[in-house]
């Protein structure tokens, strides 16, 4: 992780959450910079953020700090391809406590063994980081592993 990118995240009701990111967010929106449109059938308050034309123009022009940048398209390049369960496994993984307030603990507890074991499987995690995520130890990670699978054939 990379230090510009810490925004004061704290536990909230579905995730993390962070004032300072929210600010910035709404005000690239109102620049014309990006468009946040609610995703509508999520119970999870969850939005889709885009860059606008102008967003991209910016974007080609941002040369940044070059660790800086380095570690957005690392961000991007590891998290864009997950799902949304898969995300929210993995980043309450890395801060369990920020789970502290969420209303998503029983449904990360019912993600997190199917999530890692796709994960791993998809060839997106390694086995230890997968089976840490998963909470199992690693025997028995591999053990879940079988199960997950015949559960989906």
């Amino acid at each position: 992780w990379h230090p510009k990118f810490d925004y004061g995240f704290v536990p909230h009701k579905y995730g993390m959450y962070s004032d300072a990111l929210d600010g910035i967010l709404k005000s690239m929106e109102s620049d014309g910079l990006l468009c946040i449109y609610p995703i509508t059938y999520s119970k999870y308050g969850s939005n889709i953020i885009n860059l606008t034309e102008r967003g991209c123009q910016a974007a080609d022009q941002f040369t940044g700090e070059d660790d800086a940048l380095k570690t957005l398209q690392e961000i991007k390049y590891e998290l864009n391809p997950l799902t949304y369960r898969q995300l929210m496994v993995w980043a309450y993984s890395l801060f369990p406590e920020m789970l502290e307030k969420g209303e998503l603990v029983d449904q990360y507890e019912k993600w997190r063994k199917k999530e890692a074991v796709v994960l791993y499987r998809d060839g997106k995690m390694s086995f230890s980081d997968a089976s840490r995520m998963s909470g199992l130890e690693m025997y028995e990670f591999s053990r879940a592993q079988s199960s997950v699978e015949l559960m989906q054939h």
